[in-house]
């Protein structure tokens, strides 16, 4: 790990690991340990700042929340099916002042818009991205993309 770099834990929920672990300090099997658990084992006892989870699970939301250190964020990258609850505690909420942020997402209706637009050239890739960023350098693209005024689609590619 670089010098002054932050620490990246690869989540495993569904797929087989296949020993990639390239930009990873470690990889955590949710289907062996605890996320939380997990965390702190790859990251000196340490819990995650910010956290994306992916799945649009209750479990995964709920594992992701365990894994937030205090202060930390908790981005929900997908949605959840429309009946689902996601049980919280409000004390460690509170007092660990833990943020669960949404990321905006779209209907399929917008999805095949955008496709059709972009199909046909009417937008352009180039035209949209405007900062991109290798997993590495997660931590300065989330940076980029909260400067709203500079930022409009910040895109973090994984591999070289």
């Amino acid at each position: 790990m670089a010098e002054g770099s932050d620490p990246i834990v690869g989540i495993n929920f569904f797929l087989e690991l296949d020993g990639k672990r390239q930009a990873m300090l470690d990889v955590v099997d949710v289907r062996r340990e605890r996320l939380g658990e997990g965390m702190a084992r790859a990251n000196d006892g340490v819990l995650a700042d910010a956290v994306i989870c992916g799945p649009g699970s209750i479990e995964a939301m709920e594992a992701s929340i365990e894994a937030a250190a205090p202060g930390g964020r908790v981005v929900l990258f997908t949605t959840s099916r429309p009946d689902d609850v996601l049980p919280l505690r409000p004390y460690r909420m509170y007092f660990d002042e833990i943020s669960l942020v949404p990321s905006y997402s779209c209907g399929p209706e917008d999805t095949l818009a955008a496709f059709e637009a972009l199909r046909s050239g009417v937008l352009r890739e180039e035209d949209l991205v405007t900062h991109r960023f290798g997993i590495d350098q997660v931590c300065d693209a989330f940076a980029a993309a909260a400067r709203v005024d500079e930022a409009l689609k910040t895109v973090v590619e994984f591999g070289g």
